[in-house]
């Protein structure tokens, strides 16, 4: 072999170990790149799922190292994700994207992003994606571009600067109904009771926190009776088992009735003398639409907005 073919190897061998470093001690930001990823306690696919983030949702990079990257994502939630299923950026890559038109996906169906040409499948965009567009003209953050096909697409600025509306909390409940049952599944293909209630309030451009006992420490407190109950208002329950500390949630819809996941998500009542009454250990309901002290919405996250979308 000859010295300049040994110098070229040198040189490539150099720079491929150099790339690897990087992604090693990396640390910045990221885009799910996926329809959905899981985020788990730890580096490898059989830990426990903490939760999930969708096309489109930006995270924090603390770390990355192998096939898995450690992140924070916008609802404070701290795990590791998949490498492959993010899109890393710099401070630059994010300001432009926050920067950037961008749409929603705002039904349980979703919407697809197509090969203009073709018409062929470039990726499923699940409900409450977020992606670059112009027209109906998409791009991914990995750069994919094509064509939106269906679903109910807003502008995400405009959608964001909208009034929280409990009916769109309950009407996005509504449509979950018959979801099956994943622990840690914050998608329309599978949830928990959390992940049901945080979408339901996605919906109306509120970030709940992820988990049951976080959520009921947001809003306020009100009397857990009928008469002082309001449609979208979250109820706090305990363990069949009689504990009294929170571990499940639903939205109450109204008229005594309750939806929640649990096997599916479901309707159920709260009237004891109901054949479809819920019998869990009740501890609070909380308020957080015109309570006066409501949780993060998108429009006020610095994550998703250099500023506040018009009519903030």
């Amino acid at each position: 072999m000859s010295p300049r073919h040994c110098a070229l190897i040198v040189a490539l061998l150099s720079f491929l170990l150099g790339i690897v470093a990087s992604a090693e001690t990396s640390a910045g930001w990221a885009l799910l790149t996926v329809p959905s990823a899981p985020m788990r306690s730890e580096a490898r696919h059989s830990s426990e799922l903490e939760t999930q983030y969708v096309m489109g949702t930006p995270v924090e990079i603390l770390s990355s190292e192998g096939d898995w990257a450690l992140g924070v994502g916008p609802d404070g939630y701290r795990g590791y994700l998949p490498v492959k299923a993010l899109w890393f950026t710099d401070s630059a890559g994010m300001a432009r994207w926050r920067s950037a038109g961008r749409v929603i996906v705002g039904n349980v169906a979703g919407s697809v992003l197509v090969d203009s040409v073709s018409g062929a499948v470039i990726s499923p965009l699940p409900m409450g994606s977020i992606v670059e567009c112009d027209g109906r003209r998409a791009m991914l953050p990995d750069g994919r571009c094509g064509e939106l096909s269906g679903g109910v697409l807003s502008d995400f600025a405009e959608w964001s600067a909208i009034a929280p509306d409990t009916a769109v909390v309950i009407d996005a409940a509504r449509r979950l109904m018959g979801v099956p049952y994943l622990w840690g599944g914050t998608t329309a293909d599978a949830l928990d009771c959390s992940g049901l209630t945080r979408m339901a309030y996605n919906a109306a451009g509120i970030l709940l926190p992820r988990n049951a006992s976080a959520q009921a420490t947001e809003g306020i407190e009100i009397p857990l009776s009928i008469d002082s109950l309001r449609c979208g208002d979250l109820i706090f329950m305990g363990s069949e088992s009689g504990e009294r500390r929170v571990t499940h949630v639903g939205v109450y819809e109204g008229d005594g009735w309750l939806i929640h996941c649990s096997g599916m998500v479901r309707r159920e009542s709260l009237d004891a003398l109901s054949p479809y009454y819920l019998r869990r250990p009740y501890i609070s309901a909380r308020r957080y639409i015109g309570s006066g002290d409501s949780p993060t919405r998108y429009a006020m996250h610095p994550w998703y907005f250099t500023q506040a979308p018009e009519g903030e």
